[in-house]
């Protein structure tokens, strides 16, 4: 019987892969930014995958929003919340894992859907070679 870590990894790598897929699919390349992003996010001490979950997408919010020459959603009016593609939400519930609850997505007026169009053009924190990489 396959331990629960293998099962965590086997998990977590299935949902990279089809978070790859649906970029390759639309025509995109996975930017290095991102991945690096999600294969190197790691909770603070006595953090809760709770917070450590919000904290990643408050990050991934500052990224488009100030990131972007357009300021993705702009067009719904003062600052937007962001909705994300479900296998991004994936990978991110398989890295940061535990405390995990299902609620619909928000329908108010300011809410944009990020696609993995604006994710593939965004603009990514730059990988350096040097840095070390967690292990694909």
């Amino acid at each position: 019987m396959a331990s629960r870590s293998s099962l965590v990894a086997a998990s977590t790598e299935a949902a990279f892969e089809a978070f790859w897929v649906e970029f390759t699919q639309n025509g995109f390349n996975v930017p290095e930014g991102l991945i690096f992003l999600l294969r190197n996010f790691t909770l603070k001490h006595g953090e809760t995958p709770k917070d450590g979950r919000a904290r990643f997408y408050r990050r991934l919010w500052c990224l488009l929003w100030y990131g972007t020459q357009q300021t993705l959603g702009a067009n719904v009016g003062g600052q937007p919340t962001y909705v994300f593609p479900p296998t991004l939400k994936r990978v991110v519930r398989n890295i940061i894992h535990g405390e995990l609850v299902d609620r619909p997505d928000p329908t108010h007026t300011r809410v944009y859907k990020i696609n993995i169009g604006d994710l593939a053009n965004a603009k990514w924190p730059t990988v350096k070679n040097n840095r070390k990489q967690k292990k694909k």
